[in-house]
């Protein structure tokens, strides 16, 4: 992603950039040491130097703010839209919580199949990422280090259990386009007999052929947290970029999480894609946006604060 710095020199006189207050909510054990808001405010100032274009059909990949060691055919990595787990299993989640999947499709990997092609049709290529200690083991454990993947029936769950905050940040980053009615989705106790027994390498099955330059594989520790220590949430507004997260890591040493905002658009139009229901779109937007909320609340603490970049 480096060769792109020129470019994102260029690109840093195009965005705004703004943060907010801590999240304050969370049940998972990642921690931000930053605490001052000139510590956030120098951290939004790298995160905008070090915003980077995405080229056309580029994969996929999760809001994971790890380095990358390679993906796993062992080729560099390139700037990739982030959205919670990738676009595959944020589409999938979405597509369950909105009950855009048809009934006839019952079984988890033909539910995978069928938003993977809605996806494909739309012209957005599926990705995700790993992490190295459990590729290097073969998934042999039966996860993949991605939390927002590994852990979807969990983060379902704490979707419904924490609906009010998880509603109010959908709110705040919807904007007008936000309708309280589009947050009624399928109800917890239905996900959670669906996702009894979530299989966490089923996406890396589902991409085949795809799966050797889409997925990444992310650098991991033997800690509680593999490596984590994102230190703020960037919502990124800014169509066909985002943060360029191993760069930014290189020049500060710090992670964050990123949520480009705007691929989730993309997303939604092509869960909705031949739909009959108006609404479907705006319901999957909704969901999408849900779903990265939730993924938040289940991983981090709290401590963490948003960083907004917007076009100028």
């Amino acid at each position: 992603m480096h060769d792109m710095l020129n470019e994102e020199e260029r690109m840093t006189q195009q965005v705004n950039v703004t943060v907010g207050e801590p999240f304050g909510a969370g049940h998972g054990a990642i921690h931000a040491s930053l605490e001052t808001q000139e510590e956030y405010e120098q951290l939004a100032g790298d995160v905008k130097n070090h915003i980077a274009p995405v080229a056309e059909g580029a994969p996929s990949s999760c809001i994971d703010g790890r380095e990358a060691v390679s993906c796993m055919d062992g080729e560099a990595t390139e700037a990739r839209p982030g959205v919670a787990g990738g676009g595959l299993i944020s589409a999938y989640a979405a597509a369950e919580l909105a009950g855009l999947i048809p009934e006839s499709i019952t079984s988890q990997d033909n539910k995978l199949r069928h938003v993977h092609d809605k996806l494909s049709s739309a012209g957005l290529v599926s990705g995700g990422h790993c992490d190295k200690s459990n590729a290097d083991e073969g998934f042999a454990a039966g996860g993949t280090g991605c939390g927002a993947n590994d852990r979807l029936p969990q983060i379902l769950e704490n979707l419904h259990n924490d609906k009010a905050v998880v509603d109010g940040l959908t709110s705040v980053l919807m904007g007008d386009g936000y309708q309280a009615e589009l947050t009624e989705y399928v109800n917890s106790e239905t996900l959670q007999s669906r996702h009894a027994t979530w299989n966490k390498t089923a996406f890396i099955n589902e991409l085949g052929a795809e799966t050797g330059h889409n997925v990444e594989i992310l650098a991991s520790e033997h800690t509680p947290t593999h490596g984590h220590a994102e230190q703020a949430v960037v919502f990124n507004f800014v169509e066909n970029t985002t943060v360029d997260r191993d760069a930014l890591i290189e020049a500060t040493g710090k992670q964050v999480f990123d949520v480009d905002v705007w691929y989730l658009s993309k997303i939604a139009a092509a869960l909705a894609a031949d739909s009959t229901d108006a609404s479907a779109e705006s319901r999957a937007m909704h969901a999408l946006v849900a779903y990265q909320a939730a993924t938040y609340l289940t991983l981090c603490d709290g401590s963490q604060r948003p960083i907004i970049v917007s076009a100028v």
